[in-house]
């Protein structure tokens, strides 16, 4: 997943400022992308430069209110519906089994065993 594309499918839901999507984010994407302001307004500015969000509106002091475009709403779907695209990514877990060698063998495998069930409970919350 891409800042880009959270960013987006924010946009999606519900238009908002730079500031609302933060908060949003922070309350529900933060734990799946993690993103700073600095981020988040650096991504809000590229997408309006290609055209795939838009200003709604300005209010006080100048605050920017985004929703998405026609073209943005276009991009989204292509991109849920083509998982192909997203470039590879770094994964500190697959790191930590690429390098299990380094470990006993006896704490190797119950390190394997956790990871399982993590993976489980993780599949069952779902």
């Amino acid at each position: 997943m891409s800042l880009r594309m959270a960013a987006l499918g924010m946009l999606a839901q519900h238009p908002g400022s730079g500031y609302d999507l933060l908060k949003r984010f922070e309350n529900s994407m933060a734990n799946v992308w993690p993103a700073t302001q600095s981020q988040l307004y650096g991504e809000l500015n590229k997408l309006a430069h290609t055209g795939l969000i838009e200003v709604s509106a300005i209010g006080p002091r100048g605050r920017k209110e985004y929703r998405i475009t026609p073209a943005g709403r276009t991009e989204l779907k292509r991109w849920i519906t083509n998982p192909g695209d997203d470039p590879p990514e770094r994964s500190a877990g697959l790191l930590r089994v690429f390098l299990l060698g380094e470990l006993p063998r006896d704490q190797a495998r119950e390190h394997l065993k956790a990871m399982a069930a993590h993976a489980d409970a993780e599949v069952a919350r779902l």
